[in-house]
């Protein structure tokens, strides 16, 4: 950068201001002025030299090499600059809790059929019905349901084997869990009946009509018997309640 030559006569004070002036100028002042320093660029202080070939006979220059730019007041905030590149990817995140399930539809149906009075005989061997409920409608296909029964289960008295088992079935499908059924042990035999609750969770099953079953069974081979029946007395009840329910 090319400096300008700058003749500049000192008054009697010793210190000046030039805000304007820079390291790459010549400064020349009267030989015979006394110059103990000056304030230039920023208001930095310079010295002077003795002599200097670039300022006129007459005149000494004030060695502007040791200028140094001060920080002066902060000005105005630019404009931001463009946005950067994004960062890589960080770590993944810890496993969230498992999601709820969400009820979408409840309903109720009775049970029908031989639930009152009538009793059935049964085997090891199958499935015997003991009674079957209304229609209900399943509305979404990708929906689990959840069959909830309490009832009076009548304990044979006639029976060989251990052990009897009572079980609910949509459309002869079983529960998907391994539940949905209620077991009567062969200590229990002598009783009336025993108050129980049959649960199960019944998936897939597509969308549509369907019916609740109660069904009997023997629980070990060889094991059979009669008078299986719910509701003794025919008292109103035997209701089943229907949940659908979706995972989110």
């Amino acid at each position: 950068m090319k400096g300008r030559r700058i003749l500049f006569l000192l008054s009697a004070a010793t210190l000046f201001c030039i805000p304007e002036l820079v390291s790459a100028d010549t400064l020349c002042v009267k030989t015979k002025q006394k110059v103990k320093g000056a304030k230039v660029a920023l208001g930095k202080s310079v010295t002077l030299a003795t002599g200097d070939a670039n300022c006129p006979k007459g005149y000494t220059s004030i060695d502007l090499s040791t200028v140094q730019a001060t920080q002066g007041a902060q000005g105005i905030q630019g404009e931001a600059g463009p946005k950067g590149d994004a960062g890589p990817q960080g770590p993944a995140g810890p496993q969230g809790s498992p999601a709820d399930l969400s009820l979408e539809n409840v309903q109720t149906v009775k049970l029908v059929g031989s639930a009152c009075g009538a009793d059935v005989s049964y085997s090891s061997t199958g499935r015997t019905f003991v009674a079957s409920s209304s229609s209900f409608t399943k509305f979404a296909d990708d929906t689990i349901l959840e069959i909830s029964l309490q009832a009076d289960f009548v304990v044979p008295t006639d029976r060989a084997g251990t052990a009897n088992v009572y079980g609910v079935s949509i459309n002869g499908i079983s529960a998907s869990n391994g539940g949905g059924e209620f077991p009567v042990r062969g200590t229990e035999v002598g009783g009336t009946f025993l108050r129980g609750a049959i649960e199960g969770l019944y998936a897939p099953i597509p969308s549509g009509s369907y019916t609740i079953d109660l069904y009997v069974r023997g629980l070990l081979p060889n094991a059979v018997g009669n008078h299986a029946e719910i509701n003794p007395g025919c008292f109103d009840g035997n209701y089943v309640t229907i949940r659908e329910l979706r995972i989110p």
